[in-house]
């Protein structure tokens, strides 16, 4: 067979389909204006075949192969689709055509054509056409079961029977083709926001010279605006969702003005996978508000918030803040060389009134928001007591001002230990009654910690001339009375 050529006469068909490619491509990636259609992901490319005299090709399906490139020349595509034989399917004469009935998997008026042939039926895909190779005619593809090997087409002009062939190759008819390019190979990660030259291949021929450039569409040059002084507008239609991202790299969004995040109702969400990090930054302020009340849910771990590596850390785990810390071991805790500064002051209070003030100045107040000492603590109530201190365990070695409770004795250290409780239940041996006093049991010691054998020990253990005992009486003793009288079992002295 000749060498076939694309004839001259179809170059305005070619410049048509160029414009339909950028017009399809801009609207995908740039949104140039607001629109709640559904974008096709894929290019009408029609086009027609002639031999090397010119002459229309015969009618058949052919292999032909489209490739994409960033250069006029050379170099290697970054996209190729191919509609071949061994790439595409094809039945011959093995099909069974019956009338959809919406209860057979095709709707009703549709054809359902059940296939015997499993080798690449996994190109089979909605929107396609099917050609009918045998009635040279086509028809697109509703619905596509390759588990049950069957596909739904829109009701052909003819009628077609299990004999004919079919297959969803590009089918040459009276030297005119047309496909859709992406209907094999996805076009969505193709970037068209750059110079792209398409190549085509015929059967066994090279790769048709020169090579077509992707042009745009008048209103592509609106949408080169939007890089500088433009303006545009997302949305979708109500219930629907808008996305915007890629499934590699970046997406990266600027402004040289003021930009804005608007909803009138609904909710807005940012967020990322499970493995992302979603950052926030900003060369100047940032600002957050609400006008109403607000949650913030965080995952259940330690360091689930974190300002400034550890500045203020939530714990959600365990229902702690760290300032200074991302591992708080309590509710609130604060590490740093200044943990707490001169300048901080704290009023925490209750239900039930104040409960713990600590001032600039340093006092800390318990029940009083004036404490005017160091600590000052609130006067008891017919409900609690001003200060309770817990029974507990003498300390080994107190120092001077410490204060204890044990064994039913208060202590205080001022050089030495003394105990401010008489008794652990507060009694005394003494006895008053009305202006006297007088001793009970035991005995008395004067000048010795152990009396001994008598009522009443004067001791002396200096061993120097003191005056051990002086009497002395503002009154003149009367007739017959005694100043001291010593008495023993048979003596009396006086």
């Amino acid at each position: 067979m000749p060498p076939l050529k694309k004839r001259n006469q179809n170059i305005t068909s070619l410049q048509k389909t160029s414009l339909v490619l950028i017009f399809l491509a801009l609207i995908f990636f740039f949104g140039i204006k607001r629109t709640y259609a559904v974008i096709s992901e894929k290019i009408n490319y029609q086009g027609k075949l002639t031999d090397s005299s010119n002459v229309t090709v015969a009618d058949g399906a052919y292999d032909i192969v489209f490739n994409l490139y960033t250069t006029a020349g050379g170099g290697s595509p970054i996209w190729t689709e191919s509609w071949t034989s061994s790439a595409l399917w094809t039945e011959t004469s093995s099909t069974t055509i019956t009338d959809g009935n919406g209860g057979n998997g095709c709707a009703v008026g549709d054809k359902k054509i059940a296939y015997a042939t499993q080798t690449n039926e996994g190109t089979l895909l909605i929107g396609q056409y099917l050609w009918n190779t045998t009635k040279k005619e086509s028809t697109p593809i509703t619905f596509v079961d390759a588990g049950a090997d069957f596909v739904c087409v829109t009701s052909p002009y003819s009628t077609w029977d299990g004999a004919d062939d079919l297959t969803n190759r590009i089918y040459v008819r009276s030297g005119i083709f047309s496909t859709m390019l992406g209907s094999v190979q996805s076009l969505s990660l193709i970037d068209f926001n750059q110079t792209l030259y398409l190549g085509v291949t015929i059967g066994a021929d090279p790769e048709m010279q020169p090579r077509k450039v992707i042009g745009s569409a008048p209103s592509a040059f609106t949408a080169k605006t939007l890089n500088s002084n433009g303006s545009a507008t997302l949305g979708t239609a109500a219930g629907a969702t808008l996305s915007i991202g890629n499934t590699t790299g970046a997406v990266t969004m600027l402004s040289g003005g003021a930009s804005s995040w608007n909803n009138t109702s609904g909710n807005l969400t940012v967020s990322t996978t499970t493995s992302g990090t979603l950052a926030i930054t900003s060369a100047g302020a940032l600002n957050l508000s609400s006008a109403a009340a607000s949650t913030v849910t965080l995952a259940n771990v330690v360091d689930a918030f974190n300002f400034d590596g550890g500045t203020f850390s939530i714990d959600a785990l365990n229902n702690r803040i760290g300032i200074g810390t991302t591992a708080p071991g309590a509710s609130l805790q604060i590490v740093g060389a200044n943990s707490l500064s001169t300048s901080f002051a704290a009023n925490i209070s209750g239900a039930t009134g104040t409960g713990l003030v600590i001032t600039n100045a340093g006092n800390v107040g318990i029940g009083t928001t004036n404490p005017l000492a160091l600590l000052a603590i609130a006067g008891s109530t017919t409900s609690r007591a001003s200060l309770n201190i817990a029974a507990g365990n003498a300390p080994t070695a107190p120092g001077d001002g410490d204060l204890w409770y044990t064994a039913g004795h208060l202590y205080f250290r001022d050089t030495t230990t003394k105990d401010l409780l008489a008794s652990s239940t507060g009694s005394s041996q003494w006895t008053t009654s009305g202006s006297d006093i007088y001793y009970n049991l035991g005995n008395i010691g004067i000048g010795t910690t152990a009396p001994t054998n008598a009522q009443l020990v004067i001791g002396n253990a200096t061993g120097t001339a003191v005056e051990m005992l002086s009497l002395t009486s503002a009154f003149n003793s009367p007739s017959g009375a005694k100043a001291i009288t010593w008495r023993d079992a048979t003596n009396i002295l006086g």
